[in-house]
C-alpha cells in the first residue's frame, strides 16, 4: 500500500512571508486612512472659517449699502460699526440704528437692529469660529458716499493645532 501525503498547511516560512506582506499592507493602509482624515478634517475647517467669513462680510456690506448714514469718527479704527437706517420711527420693523461689533468675552461678531422694546441682537458667527480681530474704519470724501474699511480675522475653533484654520480679509464698502 502507497499512501501519497498531501501537505495542507503552509510552512513557516510562508507563514512568516504571509504575515509580513499583511503587516506592511495594513500599516500603509493605516497611514493612508490617518492622512486622509486630517485632511478631511484639515478641510473642513477651513470650509467653516471661509463660509462664515463671506457671511459676515457680505451681511456687512449689504447694511453699509442700505444704511443712511455711518455713524462713527472718521479715519479712527474701532470694533464696533453703527449705521443708521431709513425705517419709520416706533414700528415692530424699525431697524434703525443697526450695531455691529465683536463682543470680546465670547469672541462673537454680534449684531442688534432697533432699540427699546424692538429690539433684537443676534449673532454673526457660531461658536465654530473664533473672531480674533474686527475693525472699522470710516473714509468721509465729501461730497461724495462714505466708506467703511472693515479687517477682519477669524479662526477655527479647535483644540488640534492642525486644524486652527485663520482667515484674515481686508476690504472696503461704500
Amino acid at each position: 500500500m502507497n499512501f501519497k501525503s498531501k501537505q495542507n498547511a503552509f510552512s513557516l516560512i510562508e507563514l512568516l512571508i504571509y504575515v509580513a506582506i499583511f503587516s506592511i499592507v495594513a500599516g500603509l493602509m493605516t497611514g493612508i486612512l490617518t492622512m486622509v482624515l486630517k485632511v478631511n478634517q484639515k478641510e473642513s475647517a477651513s470650509a467653516e472659517a471661509t463660509s462664515q467669513l463671506n457671511f459676515v462680510m457680505q451681511t456687512i456690506g449689504r447694511l453699509v449699502r442700505e444704511s443712511s448714514n455711518i455713524e462713527m469718527a472718521t479715519s479712527t479704527a474701532t470694533s464696533t460699526l453703527k449705521l443708521r437706517m431709513k425705517d419709520s420711527a416706533g414700528l415692530s420693523a424699525n431697524r434703525d440704528p443697526i450695531v455691529i461689533w465683536l463682543d470680546e468675552p465670547s469672541k462673537l461678531i454680534k449684531m442688534s437692529e432697533g432699540t427699546g422694546t424692538y429690539q433684537r441682537i443676534s449673532d454673526l458667527t457660531d461658536n465654530k469660529i473664533i473672531a480674533d480681530k474686527l475693525l472699522f474704519t470710516k473714509f468721509s470724501q465729501y461730497p461724495g458716499h462714505d466708506t467703511v474699511s472693515i479687517d477682519i480675522q477669524l479662526t477655527y475653533n479647535s483644540t488640534n493645532p492642525n486644524s486652527r484654520i485663520t482667515r484674515a480679509l481686508q476690504s472696503a464698502i461704500a
